[in-house]
């Protein structure tokens, strides 16, 4: 969502494309948030979960540089899906630690996502004993 709204918005591509990259950036990733929030039951998450997310990135990636080598195309006949995936202006090392900031990242937010997992748990037991004294 974050790298939506910071580096995408103002490129042509994504301009052009609003309602679909909205949906995709912003509105999916809210929606989720909601689930998370309203429909789960808090606790469940494990520390190792953050590492998992980081798998589809890894498999992403590899795509994009593949099926770009091989003639793929994406949004609007470009070669690559993101500016900053795009080796041929970039390079492979600025795109390699691009994509390294980006496990990070995802590890930081994993983290986080962990620990507020860990105390929505608690209050949730804690508003639980409060209610079964009443």
């Amino acid at each position: 969502m974050c790298v939506y709204q910071i580096a995408l918005t103002d490129t042509p591509i994504y301009s052009n494309h609003l309602l679909e990259c909205s949906f995709v950036h912003i509105i999916t990733p809210m929606l989720v948030l909601l689930y998370y929030f309203v429909f789960t039951e808090k606790g469940h998450m494990k520390k190792y979960y953050s590492i998992i997310w980081i798998i589809p990135l890894f498999i992403y990636a590899f795509f994009v540089q593949v099926y770009s080598h091989f003639g793929g195309r994406f949004l609007d006949n470009q070669k690559f899906p993101y500016p900053f995936l795009d080796v041929d202006k970039n390079g492979y090392i600025h795109v390699l630690m691009i994509c390294v900031l980006f496990i990070i990242a995802l590890l930081m937010v994993g983290e986080i996502a962990y620990y507020t997992d860990k105390y929505l748990e608690k209050r949730e037991e804690n508003g639980k004993k409060r209610f079964n004294r009443i």
